[in-house]
């Protein structure tokens, strides 16, 4: 269904639009959301995330219109080639003999973790996520000129702060009906209604008392992408009255999940906006709530102490028995494995599995191949240094230790926390942006 509703949408947005610039807009802004609450979303053709096609659209729009791509980025794109194609030579000539964790076999709800342990080749795995990584880097120095429109990068948060409302709303509200309807599975038909490929939660697990949820999210985890949304208010240079309410309900849709990653996740969150409230805001308002929030999430984790500590003591000692928190660590532990045997290039691209998006690419790619990466997405969307951005720079690569978002570093999630860290705070304060919108509203 959603498919459906995705393509009409291309159909009718590709032949309104006269002006090819708001077309690429409107593609770029659809790629963005598509990929950050819809990335388990499938066609189901040949089984593409659905977030490539306004994504290839946008590259080849692009062309026509005789977009100039910057020199240095150019460059930079041919760099990032050649160090991908370093380890696939390696693999085509059998230089690579060590046996690894695969991104094409491997699954840590199995017990025996080394039987899926085995020698990187060339296959469709590798093929594929080397395309969708250099797509999307063209896609990114090709809307170059989008990061540069305060305007539009506005619009472009406001799109995503909604969108992320809907999704904490939509959590909220499946959990009061699952739980009502005494733990009923609605996953069959969220499979068919958002075109769900392989989803792991086939059921509505009984966690922390209740039934957990998950609603268009392939798994409960997948909620650690509200990160975006905790890099957006880190931004704010004020937390408005109705952030609170929505930090509040963001920790309430966690609990719906059941998701100890995400409680983990949101509780970092509040420490680190405490931080930088403190350090940066100052004012006694804003200082005392903060504080009040996070006294209050200290009794709620002491709460749920029972239920956590165990899983993080798992995780950090990686002791051998049953649970998830002992398969990411085993994950975790032979991605670091690749990293050590194979540092600046990686193992390539598709190959290496860990519960860990940040340990998967270093696996994957290399040092080299991220510094790269960074590089090009410095050279378009440049993120100045300061307080507040290292800050929510170390945030994101903290959490991204612990979590699973390997898919997303070739998709346009990365693009994003650089928008972020790019746009200057008065763009994410709507009420230092009244008269700008009034004036925009009537311009329109």
């Amino acid at each position: 269904m959603l498919t459906i509703v995705v393509f009409i949408y291309l159909f009718v947005i590709i032949f309104k639009s006269r002006d090819i610039n708001i077309l690429r807009r409107d593609l770029f802004t659809l790629s963005v959301v598509l990929c950050l609450f819809f990335f388990s979303s499938d066609d189901p053709f040949i089984n593409i995330q659905l977030y490539i096609y306004p994504m290839l659209l946008s590259i080849i729009l692009s062309l026509f219109a005789n977009r100039r791509i910057n020199i240095s980025a150019l460059s930079a794109i041919m760099v990032l080639i050649i160090c991908l194609l370093i380890p696939i030579i390696m693999m085509q000539y059998g230089m690579i003999t060590d046996r690894f964790l695969l991104l094409k076999q491997s699954n840590t709800d199995v017990w025996d973790i080394k039987a899926q342990l085995f020698k990187p080749t060339i296959n469709f795995t590798v093929i594929k996520h080397f395309l969708y990584l250099i797509a999307y880097i063209l896609f990114v120095v090709i809307n170059s000129d989008l990061y540069m429109d305060n305007e539009y990068i506005e619009r472009l948060i406001k799109v995503v702060t909604k969108w992320f409302k809907i999704l904490i709303v939509g959590l909220i509200l499946e959990w009061v009906i699952v739980n009502a309807l005494g733990g009923y599975n609605d996953r069959e038909l969220m499979d068919k209604f958002f075109s769900l490929n392989g989803t792991f939660q086939n059921t509505n697990w009984y966690t922390w008392g209740s039934y957990s949820v998950c609603l268009w999210l392939s798994e409960r985890s997948n909620y650690f992408i509200i990160t975006i949304f905790y890099l957006i208010l880190l931004k704010k240079r004020e937390i408005e009255p109705s952030d609170w309410f929505w930090i509040v309900m963001s920790g309430v849709a966690c609990y719906c999940t059941g998701s100890s990653s995400s409680l983990v996740i949101g509780t970092v969150y509040l420490f680190t906006e405490f931080i930088v409230t403190i350090f940066k805001n100052k004012r006694i308002n804003q200082v005392s709530i903060m504080t009040a929030i996070v006294i209050c999430s200290v009794f709620i984790m002491i709460n749920y102490y029972s239920v956590i500590a165990p899983k993080l003591l798992d995780f950090i000692n990686n002791e051998n028995k049953w649970g998830s928190a002992h398969f990411r660590a085993q994950s975790i532990e032979y991605g670091l494995k690749a990293i050590k045997e194979y540092p600046w290039f990686g193992v390539g691209i598709g190959t290496i599995y860990a519960h860990s998006m940040l340990i998967q690419t270093l696996g994957n790619i290399g040092i080299i191949g991220i510094i790269v990466v960074l590089w090009i997405h410095q050279i378009v969307c440049s993120v100045r240094l300061n307080f507040q951005n290292i800050v929510a720079a170390i945030f994101f690569v903290g959490i991204s230790y612990g979590a699973f978002m390997v898919q997303h570093f070739t998709s346009p999630i990365i693009i994003m926390i650089f928008i972020i860290l790019h746009s200057e705070e008065g763009i994410l304060d709507a009420r230092n942006n009244t008269e700008n919108n009034t004036l925009l509203l009537v311009r329109e």
